[in-house]
């Protein structure tokens, strides 16, 4: 392997692709065709078909639909509200700035686009902390574009924003929703409907809004404007809900039922988020426009799903609504419900930029040791990041980015992405993981393949296995690849992205334990051997990664230096039905955790860890089964 140039302090980038083998990690004796040993191939039982989804359901953060202005001049054609319109957003920035760019008149804001907050709620999002809806928007714009385009009403947006996806969710069991829902509609010239009934304009010359009905704005007459309400059924997966609104109290309808339900919702449950539909109560009506069944998305926030939040787009793209909720206090029947770690975003980040590049080793002074050592402490650190189970879509800078097209026959993912003005590329593993996705990404230039940052990033997402659904006995074996990044400050290991860097692990499910070896692409020699335990009912595992006496250039293996050990913590988890995916990180930043790796139970001590080595790895591997015994 030809060995790597330093880079701005000695550290290159290991890519390495996942395994050739025709999509999948097949294993083959070539050497031995007759051998009786073993061949083993991926197991299929439990593959995942990828799911096909528009734009209005993909997974993200939050979102928004503009309000629609109706036309005065020319042909007075509606305005209806498009799918094509809603904007996925990272920030409530996004909105927020757009809204205020376009106050030319210089009007008040209505309603509100908070960032959720988790030390102190506001009462207007009705506690929740993790997951906002509502509108923002101006009452006094217009655009004109005579002869034939003359628009004025309100400016604005019907939104949701979340900020902390749900790690944490129950495997069984009824939990109970509550919150509040908005919406805006289209507009159609000289219609108008009695619910709407606050102002003239609403749906006639602008999007209608919930001030447009006669709410009820007091407690004391009991429940105020615009409610909704949910039931998630964790064992099935499925989600029911009801969209109400809470006419005012009069002297006429107050031994009346001022509660009105206008929408059904039905879902299915996918890890953290949901797809489904909404249900108007009525088909057609002179009352209102709530007459047509739509498209629900949505997810579960806060680390233990306290909360959740979505959106709805109607087919007849006349009404488009958001909603969020908070769960409800334990009841007898729910608070023992279990919940479980089930969805993992892990992203490690690190940087083969010194502090001070043109420093020479020699002449370094204290100072920029110290600084060094500054910037080493948060390098290579793994931190949880939000993510939504499926592991289809990787959040870069809070903005959804796809993993591995449909519509590609790549076994791995290698694309370039915009995302908020900068270009990313990303590397993503493997086609034939369901549910598990890692790989790296990077801001880079696509026109000249410059790195312009020297910042990388490593993620792992996944779905968990239930740990009711961890097998109890048995050997198993896996079979995978990783993606990983070895140096030190004088020489780099590095692989080509065609090339396979193998990852092999057999698990013990008697006995708790697993091991693994993670191999060179090049001669298959082995790099870090992986031991690591599992407890009963526990769907993760945490260990060790060593590497000893490794030789990162193996074109120059008679230079003493460039032999490193490495002993740091790995930790991983199964992924989807069965256990039948594996992924898992770890990183090294010249640390030595196990005071200089001494084990009581070695006869052998094992040499002490390299202080100027680096590493930072991810790796995810298929359950095998025999060719002969599919």
């Amino acid at each position: 392997m030809k060995s790597v140039p330093l880079i701005s302090g000695g550290l290159s980038l290991l890519l390495s692709a996942c395994s050739g083998g025709g999509g999948s990690f097949d294993v083959d004796d070539v050497s031995n065709p007759s051998s009786s040993k073993p061949r083993y191939q991926d197991d299929t039982s439990s593959q995942r078909t990828k799911s096909n989804l528009e734009k209005l359901s993909i997974p993200s953060l939050g979102g928004g639909m503009k309000l629609v202005a109706q036309n005065l001049s020319g042909n007075k054609e509606p305005s209806f509200l498009n799918g094509n319109d809603y904007m996925i957003f990272s920030s409530r920035s996004t909105i927020k700035d757009d809204v205020e760019n376009n106050n030319t008149n210089g009007g008040d804001y209505i309603g509100s686009i908070d960032e959720p907050s988790t030390t102190n709620p506001l009462e207007k999002h009705h506690g929740q902390r993790y997951v906002y809806s509502g509108l923002y928007y101006i009452q006094s714009w217009s655009l004109r574009d005579l002869p034939k385009k003359f628009y004025s009403g309100y400016y604005g947006y019907a939104y949701y924003f979340g900020k902390e996806t749900a790690t944490t969710l129950p495997v069984n069991g009824e939990a109970t929703y509550k919150g509040t829902w908005d919406f805006i509609t289209a507009t159609r010239n000289g219609k108008s409907y009695s619910l709407l009934s606050n102002n003239r304009q609403a749906y006639s010359k602008r999007s209608a809004i919930p001030e447009d009905i006669d709410l009820e704005n007091d407690p004391k007459n009991g429940e105020t404007r615009l409610t909704s309400e949910f039931t998630v059924n964790f064992g099935t997966k499925k989600l029911t809900g009801g969209l109400y609104y809470h006419l005012r109290k009069t002297n006429a309808n107050e031994n009346q039922n001022r509660k009105h339900k206008l929408y059904n919702l039905e879902a299915d449950v996918y890890s953290n988020r949901f797809r489904g539909k909404v249900k108007p109560t009525k088909e057609s009506s002179e009352e209102h426009p709530f007459t047509s069944e739509g498209t629900l998305e949505g997810g579960f926030y806060g680390p233990n799903a306290e909360e959740l939040g979505g959106k709805f787009l109607a087919s007849d793209k006349k009404v488009f609504g958001v909603f969020s909720a908070k769960e409800q206090q334990e009841t007898e029947e729910n608070k023992k419900l279990l919940k479980e770690t089930l969805i993992d975003g892990k992203l490690t980040t690190f940087s083969t930029k010194k502090t001070n590049a043109t420093t020479d080793a020699t002449t370094s002074t204290t100072t920029s040791t110290a600084t060094n050592a500054t910037a080493d402490a948060e390098n290579f650190t793994t931190k949880d990041i939000s993510s939504f189970g499926e592991a289809d879509y990787l959040l870069i800078d809070n903005y959804p980015v796809p993993l591995l097209p449909e519509n590609t026959n790549d076994f791995i993912s290698s694309k370039h992405h915009e995302v908020g003005g900068k270009h990313y590329k990303v590397e993503a593993c493997c086609k034939n993981l369901s549910y598990v996705k890692f790989g790296i990404y990077y801001e880079d230039n696509e026109k000249n393949t410059k790195i312009e940052t020297e910042q990388y990033h490593q993620f792992l997402l996944g779905l968990r296995t239930p740990s009711s659904q961890i097998p109890a006995t048995g050997n198993v074996k896996y079979r995978g690849s990783w993606f990983g990044y070895i140096g030190d400050d004088k020489t780099s290991y590095s692989t080509t992205g065609d090339k396979n860097a193998l990852a092999e692990f057999d698990v013990n499910f008697t006995d708790k334990k697993l091991t693994g070896e993670l191999k060179r692409a090049d001669n298959q020699n082995t790099v870090f051997r992986i031991n690591a335990d599992f407890k009963n009912n526990d769907n993760a595992f945490k260990g060790t990664a060593t590497a000893e006496n490794f030789v990162i250039d193996g074109n120059n293996s008679q230079t003493g230096n460039t032999q490193i050990n490495i002993k740091t913590e790995v930790n991983g988890a199964f992924y989807g039905p069965n256990a039948t995916e594996l992924g898992g990180y770890f990183t090294y930043n010249g640390k030595n955790p196990t005071d200089k790796n001494s084990e009581s139970s070695s006869t052998v001590p094992s040499p002490p860890n390299s202080p100027n080595a680096r590493a930072a790895v991810v790796f995810g591997a298929k359950k095998q089964v025999e060719k002969n015994n599919k």
